[in-house]
């Protein structure tokens, strides 16, 4: 109720706000500053992959038969990790009336025993547009993580399960898709899940773009001894869409908050008035932390 008068308020010019103020209380920078940049001289990532995803794949032959770097240190190769993120990966389904879709993707292979790996997924959003794109329950920053369990066979690697938040493990039948709902972006192994689902029948899926997503090298966020990916910056060039100023991969935030919230405004990046105004009174209303969604 306090957010819907105070909306009413600065709509109707009853109640002003200093936006430059509020980014200097929490961050010193005057609005519209953009942090700056450790990586501009990185390029792009990869494009993207074909449109297929087989629960089965092979594995690729060995480009060298020199030792490749293992900056991580768990046993894995980082040239493999890569491949395996790309073999492993699924195709996502978005619903047809999606209006926070921008994202990125950070991937962990994890060694989960002999010829036994757990790929880690989490995209990540600048906004969580609400049940049904609507706003109700959006908020800034989300994050949606999906666990693959694989192990290679005589056949290549098989993916043997798929876990997802509030749902019980799965293996794939044949191709390995999975649905986001719109605007919240909860993902579902079927569209028939999205419909009966913990949410009420509020999800909505299907009916938008299909995408096999691009893996970026960059997205490695290693083992928690040995972190690749760490802050989340503004890239001039490179794999992020929008730049998560502030953000972490492993931890709480520059900025020291517990939960993702996508760069909003306090911490250099979007989402306006309101952002300020919910952590002013310390008001959490973002996504889950992303420390949490890694094998350790």
């Amino acid at each position: 109720m306090l957010e819907l008068w105070m909306a009413a308020a600065i709509s109707t010019g009853t109640l002003a706000y200093d936006e430059a103020w509020l980014n200097r209380f929490f961050d010193g920078s005057a609005a519209g500053g953009s942090p700056a940049d450790p990586f501009a001289s990185r390029g792009d990532g990869p494009a993207p992959l074909a449109l297929a995803a087989p629960a089965i794949v092979e594995p690729a032959a060995s480009v060298s038969a020199e030792p490749m770097e293992d900056a991580d240190e768990d046993g894995i190769e980082d040239a493999r990790e890569w491949e395996l993120a790309q073999l492993l990966a699924p195709v996502l389904v978005w619903a047809k009336g999606e209006k926070c879709g921008e994202h990125d993707l950070l991937y962990q292979i994890h060694p989960a025993g002999p010829r036994r790996v757990r790929a880690t997924y989490a995209l990540i959003f600048p906004l969580d547009c609400g049940f049904r794109s609507s706003g109700f329950g959006g908020h800034a920053g989300d994050v949606q993580e999906v666990d693959v369990d694989a192990s290679l066979g005589e056949a290549g690697w098989e993916i043997e399960s798929v876990t997802l938040p509030w749902h019980s493990p799965f293996k794939p039948k044949g191709s390995f898709r999975l649905y986001l709902s719109e605007g919240k972006h909860h993902v579902y192994p079927d569209l028939e899940g999205c419909m009966r689902g913990r949410f009420l029948g509020f999800d909505r899926c299907g009916g938008g773009a299909i995408e096999a997503p691009a893996i970026s090298e960059y997205g490695n966020v290693g083992e928690a001894a040995h972190p690749l990916t760490t802050t989340l910056e503004r890239y001039k060039r490179g794999p992020w869409a929008d730049g998560y100023a502030m953000e972490t991969a492993w931890g709480p935030s520059l900025h020291g908050d517990k939960f993702f919230c996508g760069g909003d405004p306090k911490r250099g990046g979007r989402d306006g008035f309101w952002a300020k105004f919910r952590a002013l009174f310390g008001w959490d209303a973002c996504g889950d932390a992303l420390d949490g969604k890694w094998s350790r």
